[in-house]
Order: structure tokens, then C-alpha cells, then sequence
């Protein structure tokens, strides 16, 4: 299923979810709360932390 949103708007859902990995909230809670704030499937916010790894999208460049 493609993800429902821009590269841009996946950009600025990959940086809130390293905030909240950053700030301590577990790994697996940051992505349901990702997942939730943007009305994404936990599998949709998985893929949008994969890609922004791969691609180093800021907060990581």
C-alpha cells in the first residue's frame, strides 16, 4: 500500500518520530504514537522510519 503521504510530509513524520525516540519513549511506543498522530498503519510508520534512515533525513544528516 503506498504511503499516504508526500516525501516532505514523511520527512517531517520521521523527525517527530526520532524526537520522540530522543526524548526516551520506547521504540515500539514511538511508532503506535506516530502511527496514531498521523492516522498511519504501525506498518506505514515503520516503512516511514526505514526510508528516513536509508536516505539519512534529517534529524540523522
Amino acid at each position: 500500500m503506498p504511503l499516504p503521504y508526500s516525501e516532505s510530509e514523511q520527512k517531517d513524520i520521521f523527525q517527530k518520530l526520532v524526537t520522540l525516540q530522543d526524548q526516551g519513549t520506547p521504540v515500539p511506543q514511538s511508532r503506535q504514537q506516530i502511527a496514531d498522530q498521523f492516522n498511519l498503519s504501525l506498518d506505514q510508520a515503520i516503512e516511514i522510519e526505514r526510508n528516513g534512515v536509508s536516505a539519512k533525513w534529517p534529524p540523522l544528516s
